[in-house]
């Protein structure tokens, strides 16, 4: 939300559009849509790599050593393939760093406190709501070329939408499971990432066939919201929920095999 945010407070064409010497790949052309500051691809890789780094420790050199060159390699690609400027993707690992700071401070407040939970998660709502209602009024650049516009907002805003549905799912799964489910993520690593295989297909079907049956039913800008506010609600509180049932009541039922 927060790329999104910036992307169209400052609606920055990209450097092929205000430097015609630079051509970027055909292939590279189709992932970089819409604005380009900061860079989008950047802040992710940061934002995933830089928090598996934080939250495995610099004592695990080799993995720390690897989340830091995936940062710059995924980075220096946007510059190599023309499809972003330095400062798009500098401003994109600030960002993510920045993030990740605030999430460590305010989890180590909630773990002190859990009562906190409760403000983080009416503030966290506030902002995507406010996120919302900025996108849908904010004015936006309309300059074409060669009878086209440069940047549909339209599109632009259906991405800030989604950001804003998985913002709010995110923040009321995350309240849901921590209040009535407290999922454990313990166990081997195999075990975890079967979890995760055993998660992935009902987002991905939802993401597959329900969005073109949403978008006609309510729009696509209340479509992106709902769609991936109830994607974001699923991985948080949904799935943890069903799958801490089942441990459960297999645990029950080996108790009662071994009694």
């Amino acid at each position: 939300m927060t790329n999104n945010l910036l992307k169209l407070t400052a609606c920055v064409y990209r450097p092929w559009i205000r430097d015609p010497r630079i051509v970027p790949p055909e292939a590279a052309l189709r992932t970089a849509t819409g604005y380009s500051f900061p860079s989008g691809h950047t802040q992710f890789a940061a934002s995933s790599f830089g928090s598996l780094a934080q939250r495995c420790g610099r004592e695990r050199k080799a993995l720390y050593g690897f989340c830091g060159a995936m940062i710059v390699l995924s980075a220096f690609s946007r510059n190599y393939l023309g499809v972003h400027t330095p400062q798009d993707v500098i401003v994109a690992i600030l960002c993510s760093f920045v993030i990740i700071k605030i999430g460590v401070v305010v989890e180590s407040k909630i773990q002190k406190n859990p009562s906190l939970l409760t403000v983080v998660f009416l503030t966290s709502c506030a902002a995507a709501i406010a996120c919302a209602v900025y996108f849908h009024f904010k004015s936006y650049p309309m300059n074409y070329e060669d009878g086209h516009l440069i940047v549909d907002p339209g599109a632009m805003k259906a991405d800030g939408y989604s950001s804003v549905g998985a913002v709010l799912g995110t923040m009321a799964g995350m309240m849901l499971e921590k209040r009535f489910v407290q999922f454990r993520t313990d166990g081997p690593v195999f075990y975890r990432v079967i979890r995760v295989l055993m998660g992935l297909p009902a987002p991905a079907a939802a993401y597959l066939f329900c969005r073109r049956p949403l978008y006609y039913a309510v729009g696509v800008d209340r479509g992106h919201l709902i769609l991936f506010a109830l994607i974001a609600l699923y991985a948080m509180w949904i799935y943890p929920a069903i799958f801490t049932a089942v441990r459960k009541r297999l645990l029950s039922v080996r108790e009662k095999e071994s009694v």
